[in-house]
């Protein structure tokens, strides 16, 4: 018994051997894919390298080169645009450079170059521009440029700006199956501006108001208005996969609260309105589901809290009252 444990053993070791030999083997199957350049490189470079891709430029040529890991190639091209360029971007399977006026995004899906001139003052920092899985991001004061790797075509939406000046926040999340930038003010929720494109649709959306807050979900993301005093609170979706958004709106002075969430497709809102407090409490349970494309009332309940307060006090007080009762009903029988 004992032989045969220690032959299962060595059986076993052989086998992680053997495993080991063939993973290390395939892993060192790859190769150097050489390219020459046409000078040296230094402070005119500008290059990015992504999961899938990598872009190099110089700064005060024409000549723009890039390699995909799909292809397994480098690609080149000439493009005329006004020098210098001014910064490359690479991620995943999408790569961005730009100059003063142009644009150009790679798509290692297709291996190619797609030159687009831009309009407008770049939103300023690194916070005006990124990229990520198919889809790369350009930010002007009042135009958002998509460049998407999968249809090889910049897709340009003209937005309205917020009048924030050096307040302004930008933020842009490449996300698998669209790109969400927001535009809020860094003092406070004032008048926000959120800007959408889904992969799947080519479409945009944007959403403009005050106290509009999101949670990312894969296929799209929830928002809502809450502390509506002055105005109405609401809850919505949008689904990149439908291109749309669904609304649902709640009188004031409800009040909004994320009572649970699921980052993978769902989201689920509990609503309260006081409006009629302390006579009746109104609880609704939403539910969404980016899938669907729908919210579904999971809950509704109405609470008479002055009914139910006066039904406690009543309880207590028999409770108190008892011990009591039942001692003078022992005396009376003494």
């Amino acid at each position: 018994m004992k032989g045969q444990e220690l032959k299962s053993v060595h059986f076993f070791k052989c086998c992680i051997l053997l495993i080991a030999f063939f993973t290390q083997l395939f892993a060192q199957n790859g190769s150097w894919i050489h390219k020459q350049l046409p000078g040296p490189l230094g402070p005119n470079w500008s290059r990015s390298v992504g999961g899938n891709c990598c872009i190099f430029v110089y700064k005060d040529s024409s000549y723009v080169e890039a390699y995909d890991n799909v292809s397994g190639q480098w690609h080149e091209a000439i493009i005329e645009i006004d020098l210098p360029w001014e910064n490359t971007l690479a991620c995943d399977s999408v790569a961005l450079a730009w100059g003063s006026r142009h644009l150009i995004g790679y798509s290692a899906l297709n291996h190619n170059f797609v030159q687009h001139t831009y309009e407008g003052t770049p939103v300023g920092g690194i916070t005006g521009y990124g990229v990520g899985n198919t889809l790369g991001c350009f930010l002007t004061a009042d135009s958002c440029y998509i460049f998407d790797a999968e249809d090889s075509q910049w897709h340009v939406y003209g937005y309205k700006a917020p009048a924030y000046g050096d307040s302004m926040h930008v933020a842009i999340y490449p996300e698998k199956d669209y790109l969400l930038v927001t535009l809020t003010n860094k003092y406070g929720w004032i008048e926000n501006t959120y800007i959408a494109y889904s992969r799947s649709q080519k479409k945009f959306l944007e959403l403009n108001g005050d106290y509009i807050v999101f949670q990312l979900l894969v296929n799209g993301f929830v928002f809502y208005r809450e502390y509506g005093d002055e105005v109405d609170c609401y809850l919505g979706a949008w689904s990149a996969l439908y291109g749309q958004e669904v609304i649902v709106d709640h009188q004031k002075p409800s009040y909004l609260h994320v009572y649970e969430q699921n980052q993978g497709t769902a989201f689920i809102f509990l609503t309260v309105d006081n409006s009629n407090f302390p006579e009746i409490v109104h609880y609704e349970v939403f539910g969404y589901n980016i899938l669907y494309y729908q919210f579904w009332l999971l809950i509704s309940v109405w609470i008479m809290v002055m009914l139910i307060c006066s039904l406690f006090i009543t309880i207590g007080f028999l409770l108190l009252i008892k011990p009591l009762m039942d001692k003078n009903d022992a005396k009376s029988e003494s």
